[in-house]
């Protein structure tokens, strides 16, 4: 059964990601969004990151240097090889359409959503 409530758009995003681990220290991983809606993204990490986590994400425009943090929590994780993670994301709130077009737009900007979608082919 299908929950998700909105269209999810294929990007290859460049973001970085920021949560405090169980030791209550900072964590800072940097890594892609390979898909987006506004409910919520797939992430690929570096590093595992527990489901139910809280976190930020921030996501750069590197032509004019606009920047936006987005509040987030860890839905799911899947570990693939690598080591890399798909992490599931839900948005807290959910996002206004114009930033989820702003971030659709910069994703789409270098013809990246095609990077994506081979990545994750390849990964699956």
């Amino acid at each position: 059964m299908e929950r998700r409530q909105w269209r999810r758009t294929s990007i290859y995003q460049e973001a970085f990601c920021q949560f405090k681990n169980q030791s209550n220290e900072e964590v800072f991983v940097s890594g892609h969004v390979l898909d987006i809606s506004r409910g919520g993204m797939k992430f690929l990490a570096p590093q595992r990151m527990e489901p139910g986590t809280a976190f930020r994400i921030g996501i750069a425009d590197g032509i004019d240097g606009l920047f936006t943090l987005l509040s987030s929590r860890v839905v799911y994780v899947d570990e693939r090889p690598g080591p890399k993670y798909f992490v599931g994301c839900t948005f807290t709130p959910i996002l206004r359409e114009d930033i989820l077009a702003w971030i659709q737009n910069i994703g789409y900007a270098d013809g990246s959503s095609d990077e994506a979608l081979t990545l994750v082919r390849t990964m699956n």
